[in-house]
């Protein structure tokens, strides 16, 4: 038995779905096609108020943190600027969450605590670097001043 697709008809599927035919009982005759209705429209969205695109604050000590840790205006201090200001913003932004409003900026307060750390890791090691060259040329000082005492001496 073959079957095919008949046009809906009211009371046919309680779905609204066509109905299979059997085609060999009606060879001579065109099946109906089914009409393309188009689909029930939706109402409008409605349009999204303005608050719903407004962004949170940017906190401005977490940018001045950023700026003081990457920059090095004053070597050694604006590291410890940008240290004590990024442990600031971030304070603030976690208490502002805690308190329901929030607030950008974490990035930056992360970038400019990062940087002063590492930058003053680095102040911390040429520093180290310049006292142990330091204390070798006193010592090799040290030596040639020896060598220039005992070439001074009488024989």
């Amino acid at each position: 038995m073959r079957t095919g697709l008949k046009e809906e008809r009211p009371g046919d599927d309680s779905r609204g779905m066509p109905q299979p035919v059997d085609l060999d009982a009606t060879p001579n005759q065109t099946l109906p096609v089914p009409i393309a209705r188009p689909l029930p429209m939706a109402a409008p969205a409605p349009m999204p108020t303005p608050e719903l695109y407004t962004r949170a604050p940017l906190d401005g000590w977490a940018i001045a943190s950023a700026i003081c840790g990457f920059t090095a205006f004053i070597p050694i201090l604006s590291q410890i600027a940008g240290l004590v200001l990024g442990c600031i913003a971030l304070v603030r932004m976690r208490r502002q969450r805690r308190n329901g409003r929030a607030t950008r900026g974490a990035g930056y307060a992360w970038f400019g605590v990062s940087t002063s750390v590492l930058t003053l890791l680095g102040w911390a090691a040429m520093a180290a670097a310049l006292l142990t060259v330091r204390h070798g040329l006193q010592d090799s000082t040290g030596a040639l001043q020896q060598l220039h005492d005992l070439s001074q001496r009488p024989r």
